[in-house]
């Protein structure tokens, strides 16, 4: 018998990938260094890894988009302009 973990478990760990893009991000110390972690906790297990990283991926993507349309526009701007 597989032991399934919650939704809403595996949407908390979604959220807090994408969040880990998007908002403020964590950060840890390290000696003089100021690390920012883009990982999931260690007490996740590999599903909630894997949510983790999916989120993550999918605020990546949604940004590469919007950086990619803006530029397309801030192009096509110039060119026109003149």
């Amino acid at each position: 018998m597989r032991v399934r973990k919650p939704q809403h478990i595996i949407k908390h760990m979604f959220d807090r990938g994408y969040a880990s893009f998007n908002d403020r991000q964590y950060t840890r110390k390290r000696g003089n260094a100021l690390v920012i972690v883009t990982a999931p906790s260690h007490k996740a297990n590999e599903m909630e890894r894997k949510e983790w990283q999916r989120g993550y991926n999918v605020a990546y993507f949604k940004q590469l988009e919007k950086v990619k349309h803006d530029e397309s526009r801030r192009r096509s701007e110039t060119v026109h302009a003149g």
